[in-house]
């Protein structure tokens, strides 16, 4: 594909105009809308279709804009073996008396999208007419041009601006500028580092197959949680572990899913989504919080020692990381259909609605063009490499100014693990699910906030406490009673809150004022770690 190719085919795929495209996960293959000028008079697709898209596919989700016969309406049509259009309802009805299948006009990849659009941005002028002065899109140098312009596409975003704090942060350590340098640069050189790294993790799963890159996601994308539970549990810092964790669902059950819910109030009176992938998560979430209350409440009776705590709760940990891995068999092999939305199942067996335009250049899941693919496989994986060292290395001067933080600033440890390290470390997760709710894609954002709760509650939690394991800490899944409440309460709120599949902006203010009261409690409880152990409950 050249460039006036490419061009030519992008212009006609990115007109407002052009009715949207049937929506698919962004491993799936991309259903191209169609407009009467890409087809000739004879009602055979144009030049410029079999140039760039492959015939003889079934694509049941073509739509057809025929201004001239069909008086502007949007139908879906297909091809049929000859070559010929007819729209879908007689293609239907005839494979119906003849038990044929109807030959479809074919489907363009996420791949071959990423190429044109790359081919279109690769030059700044306009291609020198003639083939002797065309210069080809292949070959090494081609490849090197189109990797530095993903790295731009991918670094020039505005919160990577902060990603001057990070050597400052270093610097703060090395130097010795003090604990409260160290831990605010640190503190703020995890948003963009956090907001990086989710950028390069799906950059890596878009080259990948829908269940890899749902197992990438679901791993790299709670790995700051992980880095900080792994480096605080090196030191010992077991209630800033617990706090982190605990604060990473709360914030995204009541914080971020609060803030989604308003925003979308705000612009739309009520919204609509998928109530069964909700239900799914929400559930999870319950059996995590009685995992987490058994040991608890195991504690309380008389003559039982924390070595036996230690025992269940390692036990109870193998048992929710075997319920989270059947959760993604099910998420992403079994019971993929009850986590789209209803849009994307209308898409695949009916014809869009007239008034359904597209209003921006959109690809896959309503994204802009910038969210495609950017760079290649190894450049994507060096990436995730390279980010993971430098968020490891910035969670590590963090977490060793905590306790003096923590004295001189008289906040409590439980404070910083459960309200300021989740802000760092789901501040692009934040952005993201608020900035899909006012588009009124609350699917995405329940997939975002609910979702990244479930990984931590059934994936993260389990970890640290086999991780303390392995180190020789102390680390049980025994949270205190005050915690464990906490947890138990917002799920529960939550659980009310999606259960009609409706959301405004009351709902939304409901869970925000909860979090603000959890926030409030934890600053003035007294709990704090003792020389950075955490004090047992209830001894």
């Amino acid at each position: 594909m050249n460039r006036r190719q490419a061009k030519s085919w992008l212009r006609t795929y990115m007109s407002p105009s052009v009715p949207r495209s049937a929506r698919s996960s962004p491993s799936t293959t991309q259903r191209r809308p169609h407009t009467h000028s890409d087809w000739d008079n004879d009602g055979r697709e144009s030049p410029l279709l079999r140039s760039v898209l492959r015939p003889g596919e079934v694509s049941p989700s073509v739509v057809r804009q025929d201004g001239l016969q069909d008086n502007g309406r949007r139908v879906k049509v297909v091809v049929s073996e000859s070559g010929t259009v007819e729209p879908a309802a007689a293609a239907a009805a005839n494979r119906e008396s003849s038990s044929t299948p109807a030959m479809g006009i074919g489907r363009i990849t996420t791949s071959e999208l990423s190429e044109a659009i790359r081919v279109v941005r690769g030059r700044a002028a306009e291609e020198p007419p003639g083939p002797a002065t065309r210069r080809d899109d292949s070959g090494y140098g081609a490849f090197w041009s189109n990797e530095v312009r993903g790295l731009k596409g991918i670094m020039f975003k505005e919160i990577h601006v902060l990603l001057v704090v990070v050597p400052l942060g270093y610097l703060a350590y090395w130097l010795g500028w003090g604990a409260k340098w160290v831990f605010l640069l640190n503190f703020i050189a995890l948003v963009p580092l956090a907001a990086l790294l989710g950028f390069v993790t799906e950059e890596l799963a878009e080259h990948t197959g829908e269940i890899i890159g749902g197992l990438l996601n679901a791993t790299f994308g709670n790995a700051v949680e992980l880095i900080l539970t792994i480096q605080s549990l090196r030191k010992g810092l077991l209630t800033v572990v617990k706090g982190t964790l605990l604060g990473s669902i709360l914030s995204n059950l009541l914080l971020v899913l609060g803030m989604s819910f308003f925003a979308a109030g705000v612009f739309y009176k009520e919204s609509e989504f998928n109530v069964q992938g909700a239900s799914s998560n929400t559930t999870l979430l319950l059996l995590s919080s009685l995992g987490l209350a058994v040991p608890m409440v195991f504690h309380l009776q008389e003559g039982v020692h924390s070595e036996a705590v230690l025992e269940v709760s390692r036990i109870s940990a193998c048992v929710l990381f075997t319920v989270y891995i059947m959760f993604l068999l099910f998420q992403l092999v079994t019971h993929i259909h009850l986590f789209q939305n209803e849009e994307e199942e209308e898409d695949k067996t009916a014809t869009l609605s007239t008034d359904h335009t597209m209003t921006e250049p959109v690809v896959d899941e309503g994204l802009p063009i910038d969210e495609m693919p950017h760079v290649s496989l190894w450049t994507s994986i060096v990436m995730l490499l390279l980010v993971t060292i430098f968020v490891s290395i910035s969670s590590e001067y963090l977490v060793g100014s905590i306790e003096a933080v923590t004295k001189a600033w008289d906040v409590p440890q439980m404070f910083i693990g459960v309200v300021l390290l989740p802000i760092a470390g789901n501040a692009a997760e934040h952005w993201t699910a608020v900035s899909v709710a006012v588009r009124n894609k609350l699917d995405l954002t329940i997939g975002v906030a609910a979702g990244s709760s479930t990984q931590i509650a059934l994936f993260v939690v389990p970890f640290a406490v086999l991780m303390g394991w392995a180190l020789g800490q102390p680390m049980s899944m025994d949270f205190k009673p005050l915690e464990t409440t906490i947890l138990f309460i917002a799920v529960l709120i939550v659980m009310a809150v999606v259960a009609d599949g409706r959301s405004n902006w009351l709902e939304g203010m409901m869970l925000m004022a909860a979090y603000l009261l959890v926030a409030i409690v934890l600053w003035f409880s007294p709990i704090n770690g003792d020389d950075g152990l955490l004090e047992m409950a209830f001894d």
